[in-house]
């Protein structure tokens, strides 16, 4: 099993905002303590976040929360453009605080926003005035960019409310009919016991091209992604149950609790009691 603490990006800023044009470069598999938000101005970009693969387009936001393993792969890179907004609880507490609301979209699976030109246009005019103070860094410009990222917060937050989630038509299903077969039956049987050589069986094809295959079509191998349906599984039991971490672990399709914990915290970066720690002080 792969050991996740290599790809967790910690960040010593509590807040930034990142620009890009035509990177034509594939982001690997990655998770950070902190929020991040995607917003894509231009062109197409594959990205897999927890279990699914999603297609953004132009005027997509895709809404990251902390601890949540994913990666981007660039669909078009010579029309790529997007812009990433990146802070932590500490620099929002006083937005959280006013309303919480603001960061629902963070709390639910997946979640991807398509808003309109005109609200593109308002958002891009607040992303220039954040860039310029995050540049010129003047006395004072994290105050102001903490008051502007409240104006990108609350104009989502208006969106939301006249928008559908339109995270279902973003899905993007493997091309290959084997592997999406392969997602369908992981999905279906996480829970149990699973190794890539049962799978490739009920495939008909050998566990080598099986898992050349997999991580060709997927981004990331095949027991990284039977782990992280598991632990993303056991997340939601941790958030709304008072079970057990024996009993979380038995039910996510772990061998034992030691295991389970171990591989929790590769992939989070903190043990399941401080999870649901963490978690059960967020409404």
């Amino acid at each position: 099993m792969k050991c996740f603490e290599d790809v967790l990006i910690r960040t010593n800023m509590h807040y930034g905002i990142a620009q890009a044009e035509f990177p034509g470069s594939k982001m690997y598999l990655h998770y950070h303590d902190h929020y991040e938000l995607y917003f894509q101005e231009q062109g197409e970009r594959r990205y897999f976040i927890k279990n699914n693969t999603y297609l953004l387009q132009s005027g997509d936001l895709l809404f990251i929360p902390p601890f949540a393993l994913h990666q981007a792969d660039a669909e078009s890179p010579q029309e790529h453009k997007r812009t990433v907004f990146y802070f932590d609880d500490l620099f929002c507490a006083e937005l959280m605080n006013m309303s919480k609301e603001l960061f629902a979209p963070f709390r639910q699976e997946g979640f991807i926003l398509s808003i309109d030109p005109q609200n593109q246009q308002q958002l891009k005019e607040l992303i220039s005035l954040m860039v310029q103070e995050q540049t010129k860094r003047e006395k004072g410009w994290l105050i102001r960019s903490k008051l502007l990222l409240g104006e990108v917060l609350l104009l989502i937050y208006r969106c939301c409310k006249s928008n559908k989630n339109t995270t279902e038509k973003h899905l993007a299903l493997p091309e290959n009919s084997i592997i999406s077969e392969a997602i369908q039956y992981i999905q279906s049987n996480f829970h149990n016991k699973l190794s890539l050589e049962d799978v490739a069986g009920r495939l008909f094809i050998h566990p080598d091209y099986f898992c050349r295959l997999f991580k060709q079509e997927m981004g990331i191998s095949f027991v990284e992604y039977v782990n992280n349906t598991r632990i993303e599984y056991a997340k939601g039991l941790l958030e709304k149950n008072k079970m057990t971490v024996k009993e979380v672990s038995e039910l996510s399709g772990f061998e034992n609790d030691s295991t389970f914990s171990r591989t929790f915290k590769s992939f989070t970066g903190i043990s399941p009691s401080e999870y649901r720690k963490r978690n059960q002080q967020k409404p």
